[in-house]
C-alpha cells in the first residue's frame, strides 16, 4: 500500500491507523530536510492487552537508504538496547540513497 517495490524482499510489517478526530492534539511534527513529517505516538501493547512480555517480537531492524547509514545503524542499536532489546540484528539496506 505504501511500500516501494524495491523494498519487497525486506518482508516488513507496517501498521496502518486511521487518525481519529480526538487524536489530532496528540500528533507530533518534525521538520526534515525535504519535508515536514507527522506521526501519532502509539502505545505497544495496547493498555488493556494481557501479555507476558512488554517487548514486541522484533526479529531485525533494517536501516533504509540515508546519507549517514552507519551513524543511523549505531543509533538504532543503542535505542534498541535502551528499550530492552539487546540482541536484535540491525542491518543496512543496499538500496542507494537518493535525495530528490
Amino acid at each position: 500500500m505504501v511500500k516501494d517495490a524495491a523494498f519487497r524482499a525486506e518482508n516488513e510489517y507496517r501498521i496502518v491507523h486511521e487518525l481519529q478526530v480526538h487524536e489530532m492534539g496528540q500528533l507530533r511534527f518534525r521538520q526534515k530536510q525535504t519535508l515536514m513529517s507527522r506521526h501519532l505516538p502509539l502505545i505497544f501493547p495496547p493498555p488493556n492487552y494481557a501479555t507476558q512480555s512488554q517487548l514486541l517480537p522484533i526479529m531485525e531492524v533494517m536501516v533504509g537508504p540515508s546519507r549517514h547509514k552507519e551513524i543511523s545503524r549505531v543509533s538504532v542499536e543503542t535505542f534498541l538496547r535502551q528499550k530492552g532489546y539487546p540482541a536484535v540484528p540491525v542491518t543496512m539496506s543496499n538500496i542507494p540513497f537518493q535525495l530528490t
